[in-house]
């Protein structure tokens, strides 16, 4: 006589590593999206800090050599009381020394291209208590080769028949951001001051020529 061999039955599935898994992977995706602002953050404030550092010191590198004067840059009218009446800027002059602040700026980066810091892990959680605490998280920074500038002049009241002008540059330049897993791009835009005079009479109200974005 045949035994009937019962069916063997299979083993029951394992629902609890797979439940487990899925419960590590949500608290990772809801952490990654809590901490991505805060990171984005940091990456930011270091890429401008590093770009304000480079433009500000090839800035004042290339006015120590080559002072920069109001009366090369614009040209005044005077009132018969000896007041500013009407301003008109010197395209030519402006052109050269837009180019000059540039090509100092791009020689400044190529030389240190890359800057390696450190952020507290503290700090890229967005915790106020954990801020500027914990290991340092290495983020490397990267500069772009073609930077931007613009010339821009500007006047206001600085007293009594006074008027300052002031010529600043507009910087902008494209930083790279590595973190260990993570890489990123950052659009910076740094404004330094490139000249300025205080000069006798109210601000003028007549401005002539936008070489230099003339506000």
């Amino acid at each position: 006589m045949r035994r009937r061999r019962g069916r063997r039955r299979g083993r029951p599935f394992a629902w609890g590593p797979l439940a487990l898994a899925g419960i590590l992977a949500a608290l990772f995706l809801a952490a990654e999206v809590r901490v991505r602002p805060f990171v984005e953050a940091a990456c930011a404030n270091a890429a401008k800090a590093c770009v304000t550092e480079v433009v500000e010191e090839a800035v004042l590198e290339s006015v120590s050599q080559t002072p920069v004067s109001a009366s090369e840059m614009v040209e005044f009218v005077y009132d018969a009381d000896g007041g500013i009446q009407a301003v008109s800027g010197n395209a030519q002059a402006q052109a050269r020394l837009q180019a000059q602040l540039v090509s100092a700026i791009q020689e400044k980066a190529a030389q240190a291209p890359h800057k390696e810091l450190s952020i507290p892990l503290g700090t890229l959680t967005g915790l106020a208590l954990l801020h500027g605490r914990g290991p340092g998280v290495p983020l490397r920074l990267t500069m772009a080769d073609a930077v931007s500038g613009e010339l821009h002049s500007s006047f206001d009241a600085a007293g009594i028949n006074q008027t300052r002008w002031e010529l600043t540059l507009a910087v902008t330049v494209s930083v790279y951001t590595y973190l260990p897993g993570d890489k990123g791009q950052q659009t910076v835009t740094v404004s330094v001051p490139v000249a300025q005079t205080v000069l006798v009479g109210e601000v003028p109200q007549m401005l002539f020529g936008d070489a230099f974005g003339t506000q």
